[in-house]
């Protein structure tokens, strides 16, 4: 196993940080080694407890422990989901993997112990929330700039292809159970923006049962102009041609819906897969793959030439686990840089979850891409506008 001295250096000074101020959370760019921080830390303790949100991250935490050849017979497991039957007991070391995924409740059912948090891509309002809960803090910080300055982890750029609702294919369902008709993406859009206005509208000038009424009516409009824009078929065209423009690569593909991954790859990772190929992929055996946001923390794949994400949401730090995919260095190609392609409905809300998801990321970095010009790409003649 070929070791990266830098990222070796950061791991040995996570570890000490740690010892010196007693517990606190860690905050490691993805693909530098929180995990392989998390147990040479457990090593120093005889009880200890690893909390994390998902069963295949305490999977992936056994597979860490056997590579690194680490006892880990004094340690317990358990999801967030379960963290209440250990609620009053008390730990030498509690680990919480990925903290910036815990809720309010989940944090106030920590047990006793010190405790280390773990995480790629808290943000400042995350820190904030979670201290203000627990009493915890950042007491380290190496950044995903700094990761890959450093050269511990591989570089990226994200590729914003724009698209527009069509309005001329009639396909969308409308009107009442009594009354249907078939509408455009676009036309349905626009009445679904004008229902949710008026709505907003209405509860600002209303209080008490009524104002509770309409912010339940409003929220049942967004979500509804929200599946719209996740299964709207401009946006999963789009999608599938840029799959198609690089069948070559490994490509790792992120939607939203079930139905939209299922559209957009044969091999699937979600809910509903009857066989789940993440294994297939992860070992390489298979070169895309779409999943539905279970692929979005703590699991070990074979390093990626490209991601393409269907459909974003507002959260950056869900948007920074999607580009660490891409990020694990592949020492025969140390001047490997990843792309992130993200399709984007122009003049819908969906211009505001991207830019909000890539608020952290340097606008050196982005590139926009006309859909129109997509196939184009890669001949010198897309068009790119910062």
């Amino acid at each position: 196993m070929e070791i990266n001295a830098k990222r070796d250096e950061i791991q040995k000074l996570a570890v000490q940080g740690f010892k010196e101020c007693g517990e606190g959370i860690l905050h490691i760019a993805m693909g530098v080694g929180k995990t392989k921080i998390g147990i040479d830390i457990s090593k120093e303790y005889q009880k200890v407890l690893v909390v994390a949100p998902y069963v295949a991250l305490l999977e992936s935490w056994k597979e860490e422990f056997k590579k690194w050849k680490v006892s880990d017979s004094n340690v317990t497991y358990t999801t967030t989901a379960s963290l209440k039957k250990y609620k009053d007991l008390e730990f030498d070391l509690v680990v919480l993997d990925e903290i910036h995924l815990f809720s309010f409740n989940q944090l106030e059912k920590i047990p006793k112990g010190k405790r280390l948090g773990l995480s790629g891509t808290i943000s400042l309002d995350t820190a904030k929330f979670i201290k203000e809960t627990i009493g915890l803090s950042v007491i380290f910080n190496y950044s995903l700039e700094a990761a890959i300055r450093d050269n511990v982890i591989a570089d990226y750029r994200i590729k914003i292809v724009d698209v527009f609702l069509d309005d001329t294919e009639k396909y969308i369902q409308a009107g009442t159970k009594k009354k249907p008709f078939l509408t455009t993406e676009k036309k349905q859009y626009d009445y679904l923006t004008s229902v949710f206005n008026k709505l907003k509208f209405a509860e600002w000038n209303s209080v008490g049962e009524e104002a509770k009424k309409l912010k339940l009516a409003k929220m049942q409009i967004a979500s509804k102009r929200s599946k719209l824009i996740y299964s709207c078929k401009s946006k999963l065209k789009a999608a599938k041609e840029v799959i198609e423009k690089f069948n070559d690569d490994r490509i790792l593909i992120f939607s939203t819906l079930t139905e939209s991954a299922n559209y957009l790859c044969e091999f699937t990772h979600h809910s509903k897969s009857k066989v789940s190929y993440l294994d297939s992929f992860s070992e390489g055996e298979i070169d895309k793959l779409a999943v539905v946001n279970m692929a979005n923390v703590g699991l070990n794949i074979k390093p990626l030439h490209k991601a393409v994400v269907h459909q974003f949401q507002s959260s950056p730090e869900t948007a920074k686990q999607r580009i660490g995919r891409l990020l694990r260095l592949e020492y025969n190609n140390p001047g490997k840089v990843g792309e992130v392609w993200i399709i984007r409905a122009m003049n819908t809300v969906d211009e505001q979850w991207v830019k909000s998801a890539l608020v952290d990321v340097p606008s050196s970095k982005i590139q926009y891409i006309h859909y129109n010009n997509l196939k184009h790409y890669g001949n010198n003649q897309a068009s790119a506008e910062n």
